[in-house]
């Protein structure tokens, strides 16, 4: 009994140390998506910075709470809630955010650039965990979280384009 304790704690110290290295190494997770949207920048943008129609392409959006003129409380069908701080916008170009939750941080920017009659925009998110545990499991939930970005991508080139989204309706049914 002795040594399969001393087995069990030894294989625990081990994936303590083997998550604490990892999260040393591997603290950030980057997520970057894009999509062409069949419309002109300026409708993409004005859709996309729209505090109203948020919870139309954030996935298990629940609500959006204005607490000033640059940040917002997303409240989310799970409880969990996210403070958003715009940090820059440049009208049509692009919105530089900071995303805060209880157990990530992350800060992104989302762009609108001309692609003919078109815009192609791109999100991009890097995301760290809080704690130790967090950033070590991060990198592990990755696939999950760029699923989850690809989607709210998704929504918001349906709803820009005034259509279904598939991409959505197909991820909720896998995850």
């Amino acid at each position: 009994m002795n040594r399969l304790l001393r087995f069990v704690l030894t294989l625990a110290a081990g994936a303590t140390i083997g998550l604490g290295v990892l999260a040393f190494f591997m603290d950030e997770v980057t997520l970057s998506n894009s999509t062409i949207i069949m419309a002109r920048p300026d409708v993409s943008w004005t859709t996309a910075s729209d505090t109203q129609r948020l919870q139309e392409w954030i996935g298990d959006l629940e609500s959006a709470t204005v607490l000033s003129a640059n940040q917002l409380r997303l409240t989310f069908v799970n409880q969990a809630q996210a403070t958003v701080t715009i940090t820059d916008t440049t009208p049509n170009i692009s919105i530089d955010m900071t995303i805060e939750t209880a157990r990530e941080h992350a800060v992104g920017t989302m762009t609108f650039e001309q692609n003919g009659g078109s815009t192609f925009l791109t999100h991009t998110l890097q995301v760290r965990g809080h704690t130790l545990t967090r950033r070590a499991i991060l990198p592990l939930i990755k696939p999950t979280l760029s699923l989850k970005h690809m989607a709210m991508l998704d929504n918001l080139e349906a709803l820009i384009e005034q259509r279904p989204s598939a991409l959505s309706d197909t991820l909720q049914d896998t995850l």
